[in-house]
């Protein structure tokens, strides 16, 4: 086997679950950053449909690490809507995820 097969395999269930991303999620919240090593942003919005009462907002930094699925993704939650969401709650919720991400590599 030459090194590139080794290297298309390594990639490929994270791009299955990144082109899975993209199909959940509309063009605009769906934006890649960079490739292989992965990064990428997903928006959420508490209404898509009409910006006067989309209240909350929050944008996913995600970053994939070479061995992912069997290492934790690098992740961030950025808060926009600072009126409406406390930092605090959004730290406590990004801890709950990290724990939920370590019980579920691979």
């Amino acid at each position: 086997m030459v090194e590139e097969d080794i290297d298309d395999g390594r990639w490929e269930e994270q791009e299955i679950e990144i082109e899975t991303l993209k199909s959940i999620f509309e063009e605009s919240e769906f934006e890649m950053k960079r490739e292989k090593p992965y990064n990428f942003e997903i928006m959420l919005n508490s209404n898509s449909e009409s910006e006067e009462r989309n209240f909350l907002k929050l944008k996913l930094i995600f970053d994939l690490p070479e061995f992912y699925p069997n290492e934790i993704p690098y992740f961030r939650i950025k808060n926009l809507s600072t009126e409406y969401l406390d930092n605090n709650n959004l730290e406590q919720f990004e801890t709950e995820m990290r724990e939920r991400a370590t019980e579920s590599i691979g």
